[in-house]
């Protein structure tokens, strides 16, 4: 009887291990992204897998909440990778940091320097481009930074298709209510995930002043990943991982773009150099993220503002559109 009984459990076990093998298999493909544009024409491209260790991780500890949400294992985890990432910043060997750019398929030439001159992983990890072309308009809000955006016309819509936490208002969030009321009743709302691969500087999505800057980077701040998985998870990422608000009253306006970056699981600081009082010019550079996961969100009006077609109708299906620094991503209405 007892070797029936062990045969029956090992066998559920094989089966439930396989079931779990397959499905991790699967997260770590990654979904399709929209690339393109209505000149050139769209196509859905594969995003880089990730690694089965990592989908496996990131699938269990976010997806699955094998630690739960706010306990001593997720916070040794988010310790754990942050002293991971803070190690980036030792100097190191060339060989170190091509074997980084390798394994993430970064390209070795196009930067600010020669691959050889970078002193360490996060030295390389923030660099910039050897050439960056912004081509300004007034009368549009740019892509801040590379990597995948998903748009809504309203934080509602955002919250029953991307965003699941609970209580996410752009109150919560910390934006002053004086801008959300200017704004009005309904905002378009972007958020934008950075990738390892992606260039880690974020610029200016329009030109104007600075008329608030407010921080959420105190010590004790941890922040969970910024991945798509975790954001439908319902994870409290957008109102408790540590993040920088902006808000940029637009020249020669009296309207005002909320720019929200967020540090993701491992971050240990967001380097922005702007400060309030300050003007800034569509293109220019506003900070950089170090080793770690990483995202934006940008909120305008949405009486004001209209988002690419393409961006609303990838969004409502779940698909997430390239972005690259520069690219139009709302018009003036």
């Amino acid at each position: 009887m007892l070797y029936y009984i062990l045969s029956f459990l090992a066998g559920a076990f094989a089966v439930v291990l396989s079931n779990w093998i397959q499905s991790t298999k699967k997260f770590s493909e990654r979904p399709l992204v929209l690339s393109g544009d209505q000149r050139l024409g769209y196509k859905l491209i594969h995003q880089r897998p990730f690694s089965f260790a990592l989908a496996a991780g990131t699938k269990a500890l976010y997806g699955n909440r094998a630690f739960g949400t706010d306990t001593f294992l997720t916070r040794l985890v988010q310790k754990t990778l942050r002293v991971t990432f803070q190690n980036y910043c030792i100097p190191c060997t060339t060989d170190k940091i091509l074997s980084f750019a390798d394994s993430n398929k970064i390209a070795h030439s196009g930067w600010d320097k020669p691959i050889s001159e970078y002193k360490s992983v996060d030295e390389f990890f923030t660099r910039k481009y050897e050439k960056l072309v912004v081509k300004k308009d007034p009368n549009s809000i740019l892509a801040p930074s590379e990597g995948t955006v998903v748009g809504y016309p309203s934080l509602d819509i955002a919250a029953s298709i991307w965003i699941k936490q609970k209580y996410c208002t752009l109150q919560n969030m910390g934006i002053p209510n004086k801008y959300i009321k200017e704004m009005g009743d309904r905002q378009n709302v972007q958020i934008y995930k950075l990738d390892v691969y992606d260039l880690h500087r974020y610029y200016a999505p329009v030109s104007g002043l600075i008329v608030s800057r407010i921080d959420y980077l105190e010590p004790l701040r941890f922040s969970h990943s910024v991945r798509p998985v975790a954001l439908k998870a319902g994870w409290d990422i957008m109102t408790e991982n540590r993040r920088v608000i902006l808000v940029i009253q637009i020249e020669d306006s009296n309207e005002h773009v909320v720019m929200m970056v967020v540090g993701g699981i491992g971050v240990d600081s967001i380097d922005i150099k702007i400060k309030e009082g300050e003007k800034v010019e569509q293109g220019d550079e506003i900070g950089m993220f170090h080793m770690g996961g990483s995202a934006i969100l940008i909120a305008s009006s949405a009486t004001a503002w209209k988002q690419r077609d393409d961006i609303e109708v990838a969004s409502v299906l779940g698909v997430e559109v390239q972005s690259r620094i520069g690219d139009v991503m709302m018009r003036k209405v």
